[in-house]
C-alpha cells in the first residue's frame, strides 16, 4: 500500500536501540503554549502558488508544463491555450505538460483548470523561453581588503527560494560569499557576507550585509525563508552581529564595533537572531541568539570541545512544523561534543520561544557528539508533528530527545520514505566514527537496518529510487562502489549510474526514477549523461553543489540553480521531456518543503519527500494541507499617514495630469478617495478619486532619486505608476515604487505636519513616515454574513427600541438584517441598523468591556462605544474590530455557534472564521 507522510498509518515499530533515551530536555523560557495540532492528519500551512505555467522551444515545438497544486480538487482537468485560443481537444487529466506542436516562440500560453465542467481559474499568460534555460541576472558585490592586506572578491554561493511578495511565485535570497571564506578550524579575516533577493527576472528587491562580526564560511551563515506568520509573505531569518545592515539600511546592535580578534576569528562580543521582512530585507524582531557561546559571551572549552572558535562556531538551522499545522523557526549551536536548539514561533512579527533542547542538561548525555555537518525535518514517529533529525540523534517536536542511535557525527544524511512496505521513514547517514562507514535505520526509533563498516572516515552517502520496479530505494556511500537495496543487497555498481560522487538526487527526466546530480551534471542509471550544464559553476568546493535544486515551478519535477562563470547571473535549467504523470507539486509536500528550506545549511544535501514514488505503486493522493494567500490590498481607501495624521489627497480635487500628490487633514472628498487595483503581474497601482480614478498616483519622471516628487498622471500602467504594498506590524502598509526597483517607498517629505505637505519618494527605511493606513471606504448598506455560521448579523426581531440584542440568524432579507455603513472620518464606521430606518446603530453597552461585552442598538450618539474599524481579510470577509475596546476586540458569533438566534459579541481579536464577516450588497 502507498503511504505517504500525511497518510501513513500510526502503526510504528516500537523496537528502540538499547541507546535510546527518553529525557525531558530544557524547556525554560517558553512564551505562550502554541495550539498543538491534536490528529495526525491535520491540515498543515503551505505556500498559495500560482500556476507556474513554464513554456520552452524545444525541437518539434513549444514544450509547457503546470503545477498541479496540493489544494486543488482531485478531479481536476486542464485546458491549454495558445494566443487565447485552445490548444487541446479533450482535457488534459493525466499529466500536467504538453507538447504543442503548432506554437512558436511568438506564442503566448494560458492553463486553465476545470472543476466538473466548469471552468474556475486562468493563469496568466507566459511566453516561450528560447532553451531549457534561463539567467537571472544578479549584482556582484564591491571586494575588499582584510586589516591584514589580503583583496577578496565575491562568488555566488547556496540560495533558497520562497514567496517574498506574496504573488504566488518564488524569489530567490542568495548569499555571497567572499573568495577568502574559510573553514572555522583557519584563522585569518574574512570578507563580509551578503544576502540578496531576486525576482527571477533579476529585479534586485534587497541586500543585507552581514558586517564584520559574522565570519565567511560554509558553517558560520545558514538561512531559512520561509512564510513563517501565515501572512502570505516569507520572512527570512539568520544570525546576525553588531554592525549587521539590513535591506532598509538599518544597522542591527552597535554599529562599528568590531570583535574580530588579532588572528581575524570572533570569540567574543553580542549574538543575536533576526527576523528579517522578505520584501524589503528590514529587520523585524532581533533577540539574543541561543544557545550563546558561553558565560559572558566566552567560548566554553568545557562545553564545546575547544576554545579556539572552531567547535563553538558550527552552525545548523531548519524549518519544522512542530505543531504539526504551521511552520517553526529551529536554530542550532554545535555538534562534535555539546550542542543547544532553540525553536521558535514568528507571532505578530517577533520570536516567540517554544523550546530548547540542551545536551548538557540532566538525561541528555546519549545525545552528545551526535550532530552532523546537516540536518533534517520529518514526522519521524507518525504523531503528525515534525522531529529534527540531527545526525545520529533525532529530538522530538516537543524539545524532548526521541532517541540517540550513538552513530555519531557524519558528513551527509537522507531522511524518507525508502522502504514503502515497511510502515514509517528510514535515514541513511555516513559515519565520521569508527567503525565509519554508513547506515540505514529506521526514524521513528534508530534501529538499525543494516550498516557497512569501513576503515576510516566515509564522507559521502546517498538515498534514492535511482532504479524504477525497484521494491526499494536503492543506497550507496563513498566506502563502497555498491549500489545496494533496503535490504543491504547488491543491485548494482554505483559506476553504472555515474563515475562521479554521490552528491544529490534529482527528478529530472519523464518516468518516476531519480537520477544524479553533481558539479554540473546530471546522469541517470540506464541512460548516462543527461545534462551538462553550460557556462556555470559548482559551488562549495569539494561539495560541489549547486546554488539550489528544488521544484521551483512547473510540473513535479525539479529545476537547478548554479551561478555562471563571472557570478553575473544565475542560470536555471528545466527539464523538457514529456511525462505522463500528474503528481502534486512537491513544493505542497511539507517534509520536501523543509528539507529544501535548508538545503543550504552546512555540508548541503538533497530534498526527499514523505513519499516513496515507483512506477510500480499508485501515484500520491492530494496532501493534506490549505494554502495561505496574501491579503489583496484592492478596494477603495482614504490613506492616512502614520506620522502625520493627515490623508493622502490631491491638491485642491483637480484632475490634470502633473497635479502635485500632498497630505491633507481629512474632508472625505473625491480627493482624499484612492482605488488600489492589481494587476496580472502582482503589481498595484493607486487609482485617484479626483480623476474619476481614470489617473493615477505616478512617481515623477519615474526616477528612483529620493525626494522624487509624486504626481497625478493618466494611466498607461508603467513603472512609475506601480507599487508593491508592504503590510507592517503596526497594520499599516508600505508603498514601494517600481521606480526605484522596490527600494523606495511613499514618503511624507521632511517630517511635515502641515496641510500640504509634500509627498514623495525616499529610500525605504521603515519610519512611520512611510506607514499608511488604509482605510477602507464602505458606505453603503449591507446584509452582513458570517463567513464560519453562514447566518447573517440581525436584529431581534425587527425591534427599534435601545438595548434590543443583535443576533445571528438565517437570511430572510427583512430591514432587520440590513445595515447602513457610514465612514466616520476617523478610521472608524457607524453601523446604522434597517430596523430603525437608520436612525440607530450598534453600540458597545457602556458598562461593559472586554470578552464578552454585548453587540446591542442604540440611538446614534457617535462616541466611541459606535465606532467599528473594518480590515480586509484574504478571503475577501472583513474583521469587524471595536473602538470601545481600542482596537484589540472583534465583533463575532460568540461560541462559534452555527444556530440561529446565537449571540453577537466583542471578544479578543484572535482572527478567528467567527470573527470574519462577508459584507453582502443591500440597496
Amino acid at each position: 500500500m502507498q503511504k505517504g507522510k500525511r497518510l501513513r498509518a500510526l502503526m510504528l515499530s516500537m523496537a528502540v536501540m538499547s541507546t535510546a533515551v527518553f529525557p525531558t530536555g530544557d524547556l525554560s523560557g517558553i512564551g505562550p503554549a502554541p495550539v498543538e495540532a491534536k490528529a495526525a492528519n491535520a491540515a498543515r500551512q503551505v505556500e498559495a502558488l500560482d500556476r507556474g505555467v513554464t513554456a520552452i522551444s524545444v525541437r518539434g515545438g513549444i514544450y509547457v508544463n503546470w503545477r498541479f497544486l496540493g489544494t486543488d480538487p482531485a478531479n481536476a482537468v486542464f485546458n491549454l491555450y495558445r494566443d487565447g485560443v485552445p490548444v487541446n481537444t479533450e482535457p488534459i487529466s493525466g499529466s500536467t505538460n504538453y507538447l504543442d506542436t503548432a506554437g512558436s516562440l511568438a506564442s503566448s500560453y494560458q492553463v486553465e483548470m476545470v472543476v466538473n465542467g466548469n471552468a474556475v481559474e486562468k493563469s496568466s499568460a507566459v511566453t516561450p523561453y528560447g532553451g531549457n534555460y534561463f539567467d537571472i541576472p544578479i549584482s556582484i558585490p564591491a571586494g575588499g581588503k582584510t586589516p591584514s592586506g589580503q583583496s577578496y572578491t565575491y562568488t555566488a554561493n547556496d540560495a533558497s527560494c520562497a514567496d517574498l511578495d506574496g504573488d504566488g511565485q518564488y524569489e530567490i535570497v542568495l548569499k555571497w560569499l567572499p573568495t577568502n571564506a574559510g573553514d572555522n578550524m583557519a584563522d585569518g579575516y574574512r570578507g563580509n557576507v551578503y544576502y540578496d533577493a531576486y525576482e527571477m527576472d533579476g529585479t534586485q528587491l534587497w541586500r543585507i550585509n552581514m558586517g564584520v562580526n559574522i565570519r565567511a564560511g560554509q558553517h558560520y551563515t545558514p538561512f531559512l525563508v520561509y512564510d513563517f506568520d501565515g501572512d502570505g509573505y516569507a520572512e527570512m531569518v539568520c544570525k546576525t552581529a553588531d554592525g549587521t545592515v539590513d535591506g532598509a539600511g538599518n544597522v542591527i546592535g552597535t554599529a562599528g564595533k568590531d570583535w574580530r580578534n588579532g588572528a581575524g576569528t570572533i570569540m567574543d562580543g553580542p549574538e543575536y537572531l533576526t527576523l528579517f521582512d522578505g520584501l524589503t530585507g528590514a529587520a523585524l524582531d532581533t533577540i539574543n541568539y541561543e544557545p550563546s557561546r558561553g558565560a559572558n559571551g566566552k567560548v566554553d572549552k568545557n562545553y564545546w570541545g575547544d576554545d579556539f572558535g572552531n567547535r563553538s562556531e558550527r552552525y545548523l538551522a531548519t524549518v519544522a512544523y512542530l505543531n504539526g499545522v504551521t511552520p517553526s523557526v529551529v536554530m542550532c549551536r554545535g555538534y562534535y561534543k555539546n550542542y543547544g536548539i532553540a525553536a521558535y514561533d514568528i507571532v505578530n512579527k517577533k520570536f516567540s520561544k517554544r523550546w530548547f533542547f540542551d545536551t548538557a542538561a540532566s538525561g541528555n548525555s546519549a545525545y552528545i557528539a551526535q550532530g552532523n555537518h546537516n540536518l533534517a525535518t520529518a514526522d519521524c514517529d507518525g504523531d503528525g508533528f515534525d522531529e529534527i533529525v540531527y545526525g545520529g540523534c533525532t529530538i522530538d517536536h516537543n524539545g524532548r530527545g526521541l532517541y540517540s542511535s550513538g552513530l555519531g557525527h557524519g558528513d551527509a544524511l537522507h531522511v524518507g520514505d525508502f522502504l514503502p512496505d515497511t510502515p514509517g521513514l528510514e535515514i541513511w547517514t555516513c559515519c565520521e566514527t569508527s567503525p565509519y562507514g554508513a547506515c540505514l535505520r529506521k526514524a521513528s526509533n534508530g534501529q538499525v537496518i543494516f550498516r557497512w563498516t569501513a576503515g576510516g572516515d566515509t564522507g559521502r552517502a546517498i538515498a534514492g529510487n535511482f532504479i524504477d520496479g525497484n521494491a526499494t530505494a536503492e543506497f550507496a556511500a563513498s566506502c563502497s562502489g555498491d549500489l545496494v537495496d533496503g535490504a543491504g543487497k547488491k543491485v548494482a555498481n554505483w559506476s553504472d549510474i555515474t563515475k562521479w560522487g554521490q552528491n544529490f538526487t534529482i527528478y529530472w527526466d519523464g518516468d518516476l526514477a531519480q537520477e544524479a546530480l553533481d558539479r554540473t551534471m546530471i546522469d541517470g542509471y540506464g541512460k548516462g549523461r543527461m545534462l551538462t550544464a553550460p557556462g556555470v559553476s559548482y559551488i562549495n568546493s569539494t561539495k560541489s553543489n549547486c546554488s539550489l535544486c528544488a521544484d521551483l515551478f512547473g510540473d513535479w519535477r525539479e529545476e537547478i540553480i548554479w551561478p555562471i562563470y563571472d557570478n553575473t547571473a544565475l542560470r536555471v535549467f528545466m527539464t523538457t521531456d514529456m511525462t505522463s504523470y500528474r503528481i502534486p507539486t512537491f513544493m505542497h509536500d511539507t517534509q520536501y518543503r523543509c528539507q529544501i528550506a535548508t538545503q543550504n545549511v552546512g555540508y548541503n544535501q538533497p530534498a526527499h519527500t514523505s513519499f516513496f514514488l515507483d512506477s510500480t505503486r499508485p501515484l500520491p493522493g492530494q496532501p493534506n494541507v490549505y494554502a495561505v494567500k496574501a491579503p489583496s490590498m484592492e478596494g477603495t481607501y482614504f490613506i492616512k499617514n502614520a506620522y502625520s495624521n493627515l490623508y493622502l489627497d490631491v491638491a485642491n480635487g483637480l484632475a490634470d495630469d502633473g497635479t502635485n500628490i500632498q497630505q491633507h487633514k481629512f474632508n472625505g472628498s473625491y480627493a482624499q478617495k484612492f482605488k488600489i487595483v492589481k494587476d496580472a503581474e502582482g503589481y498595484y497601482s493607486i487609482m485617484t478619486g479626483a480623476s474619476d480614478y481614470t489617473s493615477c498616483v505616478d512617481v515623477s519622471n519615474g526616477s528612483g532619486a529620493d525626494g522624487t516628487n509624486i504626481i497625478q498622471y493618466t494611466y498607461w500602467g508603467g513603472a512609475p505608476q506601480k507599487y508593491r504594498i508592504k503590510k507592517n506590524a503596526d497594520g499599516s502598509v508600505a508603498f514601494l515604487t517600481k521606480a526605484s526597483n522596490f527600494r523606495s517607498a511613499l514618503d511624507v517629505y521632511n517630517w511635515s505636519k502641515a496641510n500640504g505637505g509634500n509627498v514623495d519618494e525616499w529610500s525605504y527605511w521603515g519610519g512611520t513616515l512611510q506607514h499608511w493606513y488604509l482605510e477602507p471606504i464602505l458606505d453603503g448598506t449591507y446584509y452582513i454574513q458570517n463567513a464560519y455560521s453562514g447566518l447573517y448579523m440581525d436584529v431581534d426581531n425587527g425591534l427599534t427600541e435601545n438595548g434590543t440584542n443583535v443576533r445571528q440568524h438565517k437570511y430572510n432579507g427583512s430591514d432587520a438584517q440590513k445595515f447602513r455603513l457610514e465612514y466616520r472620518g476617523d478610521g472608524y464606521y457607524t453601523i446604522y441598523t434597517g430596523a430603525t430606518q437608520y436612525t440607530s446603530c450598534l453600540d458597545i453597552p457602556g458598562d461593559q468591556d472586554g470578552d464578552g461585552a454585548n453587540v446591542w442598538q442604540w440611538q446614534y450618539y457617535g462616541n466611541s462605544r459606535q465606532g467599528f474599524k473594518f480590515v480586509a481579510n484574504a478571503d475577501g470577509s472583513y474583521s469587524i474590530l471595536t473602538q470601545a475596546s481600542g482596537d484589540t476586540e472583534a465583533v463575532e458569533v460568540y461560541g462559534w455557534s452555527k444556530t440561529n438566534a446565537a449571540n453577537i459579541s466583542q471578544w479578543s481579536f484572535l482572527d478567528g472564521k467567527n470573527q470574519h464577516w462577508k459584507l453582502v450588497k443591500a440597496e
